[in-house]
């Protein structure tokens, strides 16, 4: 009885914020409806991809489950191994044959099983089901993310942010695709380095990056901010054993990680994407700056060096880790669902940060006509798929008022600007008193 009584006292705490006024839970309802109704009618070829090619298949290697994205495939698996038990697995591709196109290249292939799927009856109820998991992932960070406040204005508005968040509605719920699970185990993490739990927060940061490759990108941050705790001394027995788990940690990683990484500086990978992964600059006739690693490298410097201990700076530091590979990468628009717990933090600590978001918003949605038709006229395609997938291409359309390619380039530079400029007033509001708080 005493566990239960400290359990609704600690709910009474941290939530009566969302009970006290009638219309924050009117909201509540609104942003639960407007998922409920996204799930069924919108979808992109990642979330067949992500179920079916693995799971529906019967042939099915273990190298799925590890690696890249390997704990997210196997929540999926779990889901899947659910769902059957109702929808048999012969009833979602009855229409295509997957040896046929086992062997075509892998846009064809993820086009082919879409296509299939959509062709199937109780198509909305399926596409219900195989969203089911991002909706509880998505849930869990709208009721975490109040957590790290004790304001309840500051509660308020990161529940608020979140709940409405476009970025959050697009990415895992017109979309479908898997980042939500590991944004949810990364804010996991940041909350147990909130309360100095150091040990869970490496562990759900190694959950998370198991999820998607993205938390990689803070893990740097974390461990400085670890070691540069007055607490902590590698002395201590407890601690040389945490540090030797951080070192196994990263060989891991590095080992998981290292055919990606190995796959992102192939020379077709970035002859095919005309901005490449890491815009380069060339100083001579060999020789190339990689911009990306060179600004990523001066912010974790700057932490290292310049920082205070405090868990404030470690996720402003994080944040512009982050910004500094959305301006200066090519991503894929679901990756940028990993910036907006940390803007949450941001723009409650600024709240004039906010009006530069939107803006940053509205060229984050432009660059979408990047992908064509993939990320506009086919995300409704589940509706009536005839149809939407007989549009014309986006960039033909474009392209009888201006060149497609130049009005995108144009875009995706305003983005990168504004990206920065945000980076530029983050940098202003930090804590440089090198003071552990």
């Amino acid at each position: 009885m005493v566990h239960i009584s400290r359990f609704f006292n600690w709910i009474k705490k941290n939530y009566s914020f969302i009970f006290k006024t009638r219309n924050l839970v009117i909201l509540f309802i609104i942003g639960l409806l407007i998922r409920l109704i996204l799930m069924p009618f919108t979808m992109m070829t990642d979330l067949t991809h992500n179920y079916l090619s693995f799971f529906l298949i019967q042939d099915i290697q273990p190298d799925h489950f590890i690696g890249l994205n390997g704990l997210s495939n196997l929540i999926h698996y779990v889901f899947m191994s659910f769902y059957r038990l109702f929808i048999p697995l012969s009833s979602w591709l009855s229409n295509i044959s997957i040896l046929s196109i086992k062997s075509a290249d892998f846009m064809t292939f993820t086009f082919a099983i879409q296509k299939a799927f959509l062709s199937q009856p109780h198509i909305f109820l399926k596409l219900f089901l195989l969203k089911i998991p991002y909706l509880l992932f998505d849930l869990g960070v709208l009721f975490t993310l109040p957590l790290f406040f004790n304001k309840v204005q500051s509660k308020r508005f990161a529940f608020l942010f979140w709940l409405f968040n476009p970025v959050v509605l697009v990415v895992s719920f017109v979309f479908g695709t898997v980042d939500i699970i590991a944004v949810f185990f990364l804010v996991i993490a940041f909350y147990q380095l909130y309360k100095n739990r150091i040990f869970l927060g490496i562990l759900f940061l190694l959950v998370s990056t198991l999820a998607k490759f993205e938390a990689l990108l803070v893990i740097p941050f974390v461990i400085i901010f670890i070691f540069k705790k007055k607490s902590f001394k590698i002395s201590n027995i407890k601690q040389k054993f945490f540090f030797i788990f951080c070192i196994i940690f990263f060989t891991v990683l590095l080992g998981l990680f290292f055919s990606y990484i190995k796959w992102i500086f192939k020379g077709d990978v970035i002859s095919k994407w005309p901005y490449g992964y890491f815009f380069a600059t060339q100083i001579g006739e060999i020789r190339l700056i990689y911009l990306f690693f060179l600004i990523y490298a001066i912010v974790l410097l700057a932490y290292w060096y310049f920082s205070d201990n405090s868990f404030k700076n470690l996720w402003k530091f994080s944040l512009l880790g982050l910004l500094s590979f959305f301006a200066l990468c090519f991503f894929h628009p679901q990756w940028f669902l990993i910036v907006i717990p940390f803007m949450c933090f941001a723009i409650i600590d600024n709240r004039q940060l906010f009006k530069v978001f939107v803006l940053q918003l509205i060229f984050y949605f432009a660059i979408f006509l990047w992908w064509g038709n993939q990320l506009t006229f086919h995300l409704p395609a589940p509706i009536n798929p005839d149809f939407f997938f007989s549009l014309p291409e986006i960039w033909d359309i474009i392209s009888t008022f201006f060149k497609a390619e130049v009005l995108i380039n144009l875009l995706w530079t305003v983005f990168v600007a504004v990206t920065l400029f945000l980076m530029y007033l983050i940098i202003k509001s930090l804590n440089l008193n090198k003071k552990e708080h």
